[in-house]
């Protein structure tokens, strides 16, 4: 699978925002292990309407990541292996290798183009993607 195969498999993208469950205190887990063992994934939060991939070049999608009413973050797609198409083909790829696949349907999480940031409860949060829209968060004891 190419990144072109998976441009043609693709219905649509949405504006996502991972919240990462890194562990502290007696469950602490060093973060090289976090990041080897992928368990850094305490679940997703998606906005919507699906955008249509028809003339959207998700390379050049942008996003501003703003805590609190300071903008902390900010990248373009193109940080994800140089095209988040990539890392579908990728995911594609190694689920063959192991006798699994890719199923219509399912929601892919292609990787973060800005860095984590640590929230506590009460923290507020906005994402502006460039077309994909905005998402609010408030983190609420």
């Amino acid at each position: 699978v190419t990144a072109l195969d998976a441009l043609a498999a693709v219905e649509g993208y949405l504006p996502a925002v991972e919240l990462g469950d890194y562990r502290t205190g007696e469950n602490a887990r060093s973060l090289a292990m976090t990041l080897c063992c992928n368990t850094f994934n305490g679940g997703i939060v998606l906005g919507g309407p699906l955008a249509s991939p028809a003339g959207l070049d998700l390379r050049t999608e942008g996003m501003v990541l703003t805590h609190n009413g300071a903008v902390c973050a900010s990248a373009t797609a193109v940080e994800v292996l140089g095209d988040p198409l990539r890392s579908v083909a990728f995911m594609a790829n190694k689920l063959a290798e192991q006798g699994g696949c890719l199923r219509a349907g399912m929601v892919l999480m292609t990787g973060s183009i800005v860095r984590s940031i640590p929230l506590a409860p009460g923290d507020a949060v906005r994402v502006d993607f460039t077309r994909l829209g905005t998402l609010h968060l408030r983190f609420v004891p």
